[in-house]
């Protein structure tokens, strides 16, 4: 089963839907955003392991280990979360594409680490 993630960035809304427009499932992440009169019902905050994110201080802490952490040190934590998920299912050469400033190297082992967190 395919799921594709869309993220919209005005909103602090995670929004999971499968194969079809009708089946959605809606997430909030940040527990004070209302919710009533969205039409569908929305789950409260959810963790961001459940979303398939690590909590922050430990990715960060990966980021550092693979010395991207002036880099990233500017980014907010949704930057930071993108370039994590994209990490884990971008190939590399989609990676490097995506961040030419980003060393190779680095980006290959940022890879890894994420693939190791992620088992």
């Amino acid at each position: 089963m395919k799921f594709l993630i869309i993220v919209l960035l005005l909103s602090p809304v995670v929004t999971v839907a499968q194969d079809s427009p009708e089946t959605m499932k809606i997430i909030v992440l940040d527990e004070d955003t209302p919710t009533e009169g969205w039409g569908r019902p929305a789950e409260r905050f959810v963790p961001p392991a459940q979303v398939g994110l690590p909590e922050p201080r430990e990715r960060d802490a990966v980021f550092a280990l693979v010395g991207f952490a002036d880099e990233v040190k500017e980014w907010d934590d949704f930057k930071r979360d993108v370039l994590w998920r994209r990490a884990l299912n971008w190939s590399q050469s989609e990676l490097e594409a995506a961040y030419p400033a980003f060393d190779a190297k680095k980006l290959k082992f940022l890879k890894e680490k994420v693939l190791q967190e992620k088992n």
